[in-house]
């Protein structure tokens, strides 16, 4: 059935139809097989019956994936949105963005969340081979070179949000540049040993966020004449508990642990300032860190950060979607974000902020409870 989403920070709502086919079926006078095939566009229905169904179905405001105007126009004023791990702050971030454009244009969302390559192969095929949608967003998702040539095939509209491809709409930022941005307001102050600690789970989905971080990272360390040291370099699962563990195993380097470390997003950074505490160690006068996304933990635990417009990310993709499904030609075709440094309390310090006032509280199989504003971490 088609369904108007709507996220939550934490939890997909989502408001289904009250009509149920039987209904339908009832009111019209018909078996549920009748009304079936009357939404499936079948031949097997005789014109008069196939009207009464389709005048139930529109006095009723019953609305499946395909609803009767939509039949009428062969629309189904569906978009189907790709995206990689729901629950994650980023992508739902992006999300309300995507979701509300479509709502205000009489647009359903149906989404398709995908945490491995077969599954983004079923949803794939689904959405491509049996029309489901009328249109595709993909978020943070590389769909493979044999599906963009049928989808190119096909005329169906593809925007792609946090990524890019040729000749498709897209909104995306320069993730190289901002690892790069990151590293370097740690470098200008003063940090020689900088660490980055990032992030494997998309690789094996064609998403390289994390990866293109880190050349910017070492683009930075090659400006400012530093040889890299491989030892203050660790990936792992996308969690804080992850990161910690990553960085915990640097911090036992003794003297030659990093004096700052950039963390690839917030979520890991939020590990990494875990991993110091447990070690004993000050934010940010014995290890400096900074993040990436800009996530609301970050304000909360006054983590510095390299900001990224997700929910405008999220708006403008799926504003070049609407234009598309009404025949225009979205503009800008290709869309490049700005990005900018954050510089918070776990870099600066107290040359951000002297006031000790209560701002967060954080639970923690490490710690992390009452945090102050400038000064380090209370366990």
């Amino acid at each position: 059935m088609g369904i108007r989403c709507r996220i939550l920070w934490g939890e997909v709502a989502v408001r289904k139809p009250t009509i149920g086919i039987a209904t339908v079926a009832a009111e019209a006078g018909v078996g549920v097989g009748t009304v079936s095939r009357v939404l499936n566009g079948s031949n097997q229905v005789n014109e008069a019956t196939r009207i009464r169904v389709l005048s139930t179905i529109e006095r009723l405001d019953y609305r499946p994936l395909r609803s009767a105007s939509s039949l009428s126009k062969g629309r189904t004023d569906a978009v189907g949105i790709l995206v990689s791990v729901i629950t994650r702050p980023s992508v739902m971030a992006r999300l309300v963005g995507v979701i509300d454009v479509l709502s205000d244009a009489g647009l359903d969302a149906v989404v398709f969340n995908v945490e491995n390559r077969a599954q983004f192969e079923r949803h794939l095929s689904s959405i491509i081979d049996q029309r489901r949608v009328d249109g595709i967003i993909s978020i943070s998702l590389r769909i493979p070179e044999e599906r963009v040539t049928r989808i190119r095939k096909l005329g169906i509209p593809l925007v792609l949000v946090d990524n890019s491809l040729p000749n498709f709409p897209c909104v995306y930022i320069d993730d190289v540049a901002g690892g790069n941005m990151a590293t370097k307001h740690l470098l200008s102050l003063g940090h020689r040993r900088v660490g980055f600690i990032g992030d494997n789970e998309h690789t094996a989905l064609g998403k390289s966020s994390s990866e293109d971080r880190y050349v910017g990272y070492l683009m930075a360390l090659e400006a400012a004449g530093i040889e890299p040291d491989f030892d203050l370099v660790a990936r792992g699962p996308h969690t804080s508990e992850a990161a910690a563990a990553l960085t915990s195993a640097q911090f036992e380097l003794g003297q030659h642990r990093p004096t700052a470390i950039f963390a690839s997003s917030d979520t890991l950074a939020v590990g990494v300032i875990k991993a110091a505490q447990h070690h004993g160690l000050k934010i940010p006068d014995d290890c400096a860190v900074i993040g990436f996304d800009n996530l609301d933990i970050s304000s909360i635990l006054d983590i510095s950060t390299v900001n990224q417009p997700l929910l405008e990310s999220g708006i403008k993709g799926a504003s070049k979607m609407v234009s598309l499904l009404n025949g225009e030609i979205a503009k800008p075709h290709r869309e490049e974000l700005p990005l900018d440094v954050v510089p918070r309390g776990s870099s600066l310090g107290i040359q951000r902020n002297n006031s000790t006032k209560l701002y967060g509280v954080v639970e923690g199989p490490i710690g992390l409870q009452i945090l102050q504003r400038g000064e380090e971490l209370v366990s």
